[in-house]
């Protein structure tokens, strides 16, 4: 499966969780999704003409700025769901189930 067949299959799947993912399909999607988040976030601080983050000269903690909060919107929709029906159907391709999938969710999942 090449890149573009991935992608789409991806996609196509949006919110299929059942079935099975093979190893090139998720890891395709994966270099897409980080590529795709990282264009986005470029393109929309370009846009505002502002930086994602900033430094609070006060207290010197890291201020986000709404280039970030809309760059998270636009992510949310475009690649968490794909990103998480792709991942429960690679975990059951391996055998396992999707449910292990919550494992992100606790301090197990950090490490």
């Amino acid at each position: 499966m090449n890149i573009k067949e991935s992608i789409a299959s991806c996609y196509f799947k949006y919110a299929s969780f059942k079935g099975r993912a093979s190893r090139s399909e998720y890891w395709y999607f994966f270099l897409y999704a980080v590529i795709l988040g990282e264009i986005i976030q470029f393109a929309v601080s370009m846009a505002m003409q502002q930086p994602y983050m900033m430094i609070d000269p006060v207290n010197g903690s890291v201020v986000y700025t709404n280039a970030f909060w809309i760059t998270q919107a636009i992510s949310l929709f475009l690649i968490t769901i794909p990103s998480a029906s792709v991942m429960i159907r690679r975990l059951h391709d391996s055998d396992k189930s999707g449910w292990w999938w919550l494992v992100n969710f606790t301090i197990i999942g950090v490490f």
